[in-house]
């Protein structure tokens, strides 16, 4: 038994990880669109960016926008994954254009 959870908890961590570090999570499933899309996103991340650096969006703002996306990644993941639930630690951080997202499984 631990050594069938120790394998599908790995299999399950690394299809994690590769979701939440791959920038085209987000993107369509055409490989010729992806490109086009990550160019689109990287603008609208360092527009957000520069929004925060001005001071330009409120707090408010900011929080919405953070659990947007944790809601989003959740809602993705809980399609392939029913039966697990997930805890997301979200890091916005002015001094580069992203979030980082890190995520542990409960298993």
């Amino acid at each position: 038994m631990l050594d069938f959870l120790s394998k599908h908890a790995q299999k399950a961590y690394k299809e994690i990880q590769q979701i939440t570090e791959q920038p085209d999570l987000l993107f369509s499933n055409d490989p010729t669109l992806i490109p086009l899309e990550a160019r689109t996103n990287y603008r609208y991340i360092h527009g957000f960016t520069r929004l925060l650096r001005k001071g330009t969006l409120n707090i408010e703002d900011v929080t919405i926008s953070l659990f947007f996306v944790k809601s989003k990644l959740d809602e993705y993941l809980k399609k392939i994954y029913k039966n697990k639930d997930f805890e997301f630690i979200i890091y916005g951080d002015i001094g580069i254009p992203g979030f980082y997202i890190n995520d542990h499984v409960k298993l």
